[in-house]
């Protein structure tokens, strides 16, 4: 059970033959923080000494046992880095829990991720690249500012709540004002018409307007189901009940059937980060050790 998962920080900090050396004989191994209570409070004060880090880079590589279905992560910028630990344990806890794969989008697994402006593109072309890389049958979006409070509920039970049906390859919620719907948690079917329908919204950042639009990739989906020349209106379900789903922070939309909390729309850094942390640590109080000092 103990060597099911690594934790492993970025390898430019060491030699990559001494990395890999360290890993092959045990030497570099953090077992998982899921194991066990102690084991959580562990993890938790290492994501406090490394608050000066923009990101941990976590890696599941049990191989033994082909998971199904994967959540995807990406946290950049100084805009996410006082809360990107944060948001990954998060991500990390749901995924062990449910059995599921978490695959994190930085420079090492993605190289051409330092290139990406504005940085929100960077979910459909790693996206794109899991589909061509990966066979699952479902990948979970999360964006860096939303937590899962519904740990314990398995992906088959969130997608009944949501009545997906088989005719559904992309879920999402829906937004406010004039957004259709909101991209920061979805759902998304691993077949060929997603692959391409993410492969066509991408293709949209080649338009200035569109790459440089307020909603960025969000306005691209948001084009492509306008137009419904693949069926858009007919895959892409959008949640009208959206605290099942996305329940927006500055709309105290959560309630205790809400799959996640999204800090969307927060202005004030300093502010957004105490919310996110004193959120997180609502869900997870073991990891919020006493006198843990932000």
């Amino acid at each position: 059970m103990l060597n099911e998962q690594f934790a492993r920080f970025p390898i430019r900090r060491i030699p990559l033959v001494c990395f890999l050396v360290g890993v092959l004989t045990g030497s570099i191994f953090i077992p998982s923080p899921l194991l066990r209570s102690q084991s959580r409070l562990a993890l938790a004060n290492s994501v406090k000494i490394s608050t000066r880090v923009h990101q941990v880079e976590l890696f599941e590589t049990n191989h033994l046992k082909k998971k199904q279905s994967a959540v995807l992560h990406y946290c950049g910028g100084d805009t996410y880095a006082g809360i990107a630990n944060l948001s990954l344990l998060n991500t990390r806890e749901y995924a062990y829990s449910q059995g599921l794969e978490v695959l994190v989008a930085n420079s090492s697994s993605l190289p051409t991720e330092p290139f990406f402006t504005p940085k929100a593109w960077l979910k459909l072309a790693f996206m794109l690249q899991i589909f061509q890389q990966y066979h699952h049958d479902w990948l979970i979006w999360l964006d860096c500012d939303v937590l899962v409070t519904k740990l314990n509920t398995t992906l088959e039970q969130t997608l009944g709540g949501l009545n997906v049906s088989t005719l559904h390859d992309i879920v999402v919620a829906k937004d406010i004002g004039t957004s259709p719907f909101n991209t920061g948690v979805m759902f998304v079917r691993a077949n060929q018409w997603s692959k391409d329908t993410v492969a066509r919204a991408l293709r949209y950042a080649s338009e200035k307007a569109v790459r440089e639009h307020a909603f960025w990739e969000q306005k691209a989906l948001h084009l492509l189901y306008t137009e419904n020349k693949h069926q858009e209106q007919e895959k892409i379900l959008i949640v009208e009940d959206r605290w099942r789903m996305n329940a927006f922070a500055s709309l105290n939309e959560e309630r205790p059937e809400s799959f996640a909390w999204h800090r969307v729309n927060c202005r004030k850094k300093d502010v957004c980060d105490k919310t996110f942390k004193n959120k997180f640590c609502q869900i997870h109080p073991l990891s919020c050790a006493p006198g843990w000092v932000w």
